[in-house]
């Protein structure tokens, strides 16, 4: 299942993470999509939101996880993708329960 992920570039991984971390609360925002769009052009966000939208939330964690080795090796990559993760997040000015389960989650899988 994650085979046909291996070949992501880094925007196409970042943006399928960030899509993950909007969706959280069930709904991705304007101003999250806005601001995932200042990281990546709207060619490789309406790409990845295609793939996005075909797994379940296992199977969009399971990708996740398999680019630990390729996008996120070293404490500093964890910390650039956390950052992006938690300015999405705040983006709104809500930071609500679902959305800190999910970052809850998000600690456990990529460190």
């Amino acid at each position: 299942m994650t085979q046909q992920y291996e070949n992501w570039s880094y925007d196409e991984f970042l943006t399928f993470f960030l899509i993950s971390a909007a969706n959280a609360d069930l709904e991705i925002k304007e101003e999250e999509k806005e601001f995932i769009l200042s990281k990546v052009d709207e060619g490789i966000f309406n790409k990845v939101k295609n793939k996005f939208d075909k797994n379940s939330d296992y199977e969009c964690l399971q990708i996740i996880q398999s680019f630990k080795g390729k996008y996120y090796q070293s404490g500093k990559d964890v910390k650039r993708i956390y950052a992006d993760i938690i300015n999405l997040l705040q983006i709104d000015e809500t930071y609500n329960q679902m959305e800190r389960a999910f970052m809850m989650l998000m600690k456990r899988v990529i460190v």
